[in-house]
């Protein structure tokens, strides 16, 4: 599990199974720029991912990819929604447990980074 960057430097979410079969993925809303789309930061035992994607405005948001391939998106409460230099609003998930909750940072309109948990 993991992401990989196109030569358009647009990312992509892929899974690799033990025999080496690869499925890429992307967020049904993420964005296609340079520096948008979907990346895969956790996976747990069951196959869930949880990771990261951008939007057209370059702001981060969360998302849940179960086994069977269907998404969740989700922001943090008060994550920001700009993307503002020098850093990047948003949901940021790190990392994901059994259940499906989801724990990561984001960074508010004030430029500040939070924790959160999100359940599913």
């Amino acid at each position: 599990m993991g992401y990989y960057t196109d030569t358009n430097i647009v990312p992509h979410g892929f899974l690799r199974t033990r025999d080496s079969h690869l499925t890429t993925f992307d967020v049904p809303s993420a964005a296609t720029g340079p520096g948008q789309g979907s990346a895969g930061m956790s996976i747990n035992v069951l196959g869930t991912v949880a990771g990261v994607f951008a939007d057209a405005n370059n702001v981060m948001h969360g998302f849940s990819r179960s086994p069977r391939g269907t998404f969740a998106t989700f922001d943090a409460p008060d994550a920001g929604t700009v993307a503002t230099q020098p850093f990047q609003e948003g949901t940021r998930p790190s990392t994901n447990n059994l259940q499906g909750t989801v724990a990561g940072w984001y960074i508010d309109a004030d430029g500040l980074n939070h924790g959160f948990v999100w359940n599913p």
